[in-house]
């Protein structure tokens, strides 16, 4: 086979190369080859977070719903804040449902184990920074707040 090669490169018997793409065509593909690393990128960095934000969406909607002993169950509540506690912050006239227009997740962030989310519970407030756990999606108040 080598001697096949050699013979045609010597004598000049082999197959010319194609034509070159056009600059067009390879800029063509360029842009597109960007352009869907970009939007898998931003798809990934929109939703990554999409478990933790559900779980706060559904903790909400619990809420809302005057459903309070579901809407407990999905706070990571142990022997230092009872349900007693938690109708205090979270019930009819708790200290963060009181005036509650629409509340909805606002924005995510990574944080360790577990994700804050930002909620808006009231325009007219700041937000309300939720710690949710990556493994059990447990919720709680977060340590830090990365929201304000």
């Amino acid at each position: 086979m080598a001697d096949k090669l050699i013979g045609n490169l010597i004598t000049g018997d082999h197959v010319a190369p194609g034509p070159a793409k056009p600059l067009k065509q390879k800029m063509t593909f360029v842009t597109l080859v960007v352009v869907a690393v970009s939007l898998v990128s931003f798809l990934v960095w929109k939703f990554i977070n999409y478990r933790e934000e559900s779980q706060v969406t559904h903790f909400l909607q619990e809420i809302a719903g005057g459903r309070y002993d579901r809407a407990y169950a999905s706070w990571d509540g142990d022997e230092h804040y009872k349900m007693k506690e938690f109708l205090e912050d979270f019930g009819k006239d708790g200290y963060y449902a009181r005036n509650m227009q629409s509340p909805h997740v606002v924005t995510s962030r990574g944080q360790g184990g577990g994700v804050i989310v930002c909620v808006e519970l009231n325009p007219a407030r700041k937000y309300l920074p939720v710690l949710v756990n990556k493994d059990s999606l447990k919720l709680s108040y977060s340590p830090v707040d990365k929201c304000n």
